[in-house]
């Protein structure tokens, strides 16, 4: 089984890691799958869990809690694999995907109805697709700027033109005199 214990969502609404926080936190098999720590013998689970220390008395509590969860799930005997849960359709397609990408970082970012509408009609547009996509990552406040860099600490704010342009061009202007940034 190809499924992990704890990082999957495989049982229940969650996966196992933040349905059960603090049990991950003393798991000595955090990156373990099913199959690592469950044994099937005459149709009859048996998990083998291990643990950093002892556990708290209320810590065998919570893991009652997870064996009566685990225990609960229906073994189909079939190979794991991964599917993506339609919406509307019973298949992939490239437009249902963009529109969930869309949506989430439409929340994450917060924009303006005005931006929306263009995030709405940039993928429709007759305009080359590398055009598009520079676009949709200006939109998004995501170019390498000056600003956008230093925000997420790559460049520092007192950095020189000279610094940014040895960073970018992984050192193509170094033999022309520009090697030493100051």
């Amino acid at each position: 089984m190809t499924t992990s214990f704890w990082r999957d969502k495989w049982v229940g609404s969650n996966p196992l890691c933040v349905t059960f926080s603090r049990l991950f936190s003393i798991s000595n098999q955090k990156d373990a799958w099913v199959g690592d720590v469950c044994e099937i013998r005459d149709e009859e689970s048996r998990w083998t869990l291990t643990w950093q220390r002892p556990m708290f008395l209320w810590e065998g509590d919570l893991l009652q809690n997870l064996l009566a969860l685990v225990a609960s799930f229906c073994w189909s005997g079939v190979e794991d694999s991964w599917r993506r849960e339609p919406e509307d359709e019973c298949f992939f397609s490239v437009k249902s995907c963009y529109t969930l990408l869309q949506s989430l970082c439409l929340l994450e970012v917060g924009v303006s109805d005005e931006e929306e509408i263009v995030f709405e009609n940039l993928w429709k547009s007759l305009t080359p697709s590398k055009v598009v996509a520079f676009s949709w990552t200006l939109l998004l406040d995501k170019v390498p700027t000056r600003a956008n860099l230093a925000k997420r600490r790559i460049l520092g704010e007192d950095v020189s033109t000279r610094k940014i342009l040895l960073l970018f061009s992984g050192g193509a202007f170094h033999g022309m005199g520009w090697g030493t940034t100051h």
